[in-house]
């Protein structure tokens, strides 16, 4: 399956609309990883076809679960396990400790956070000590559509097959 990913789009959408218009044809979903549900609501409604999901972030209102925009939320694309969450509830702005050990926990292979407004690549192979590593692990952040800290706007495309797992970063120029 292929995935276009963003996060922290706080009310920025045109770029977002643009990009799944140029991915539509290759793309299968799209994930938000919070700080834009008002944003998520917009896009479903110019992409009713779409499956678009989407967790809340620390600058959305909680009301927004009831649009079914949960503050963590869990994919299953065939054997790989995918936890969505913001962020901001694990302190990922301390470090990625928390992250893990609530991947560990939900026995997730991919981890896809964002909250940091930085883009972030990691894998975890099995055995790696400074996780508890009975399976690799990938943990990414797509950086941020619209308020990016290194001054450069990304989002990713998330590749998951049987094959294996490719996560690409991409970044738009500027802010928007």
């Amino acid at each position: 399956m292929n995935f276009l990913v963003f996060s922290d789009s706080h009310g920025k959408t045109a770029a977002m609309a643009s990009l799944i218009r140029q991915h539509i044809a290759s793309i299968d979903a799209v994930i938000h990883l919070g700080d834009g549900a008002a944003d998520v609501l917009y896009l479903r409604s110019i992409f009713p076809s779409l499956n678009i999901y989407a967790v809340l972030g620390n600058c959305d209102p909680f009301s927004f679960t009831e649009y079914e925009i949960p503050p963590y939320h869990m994919l299953n694309v065939g054997d790989k396990k995918i936890f969505c969450c913001h962020g901001n509830r694990l302190v990922v702005s301390e470090g990625i400790s928390g992250l893990i050990a609530e991947a560990v926990h939900r026995d997730a292979d991919i981890v896809l956070f964002g909250h940091t407004h930085a883009v972030f690549e990691k894998y975890f192979p099995v055995g790696d000590n400074s996780v508890s590593s009975d399976k690799p692990r990938w943990v990414f952040n797509p950086g941020s559509i619209s308020k990016p800290r290194d001054g450069v706007c990304s989002f990713a495309l998330l590749h998951v097959s049987k094959k294996g797992v490719l996560f690409s970063s991409a970044r738009i120029g500027g802010t928007l």
